[in-house]
């Protein structure tokens, strides 16, 4: 059985990164602030913001309600 590969769509997860580190900083929020309102730990949102990680939904979800945004704000191109 073949494994499964996991196609990495970095530019949007660079987007992703972009905007979420960007909106973080314009309201005055540190990683372990946001990462405290997220409920989990530093490294994640550290991790995000690199585009070290691929976001499933559930995170993209969990950032835009610690963010008071939608998660179409994370995705749009600025």
């Amino acid at each position: 059985m073949a494994s499964r590969q996991r196609i990495r769509d970095t530019e949007t997860i660079n987007l992703f990164a972009r905007n979420m580190r960007s909106i973080r900083q314009s309201q005055g929020l540190s990683m372990v602030s946001l990462s405290t309102l997220m409920n989990v730990e530093y490294v994640q949102v550290a991790n995000l913001e690199l585009g070290k990680r691929d976001p499933s939904l559930s995170m993209l979800k969990r950032v835009a309600d610690a963010l008071n945004i939608s998660i179409s704000e994370l995705l749009e191109h600025t």
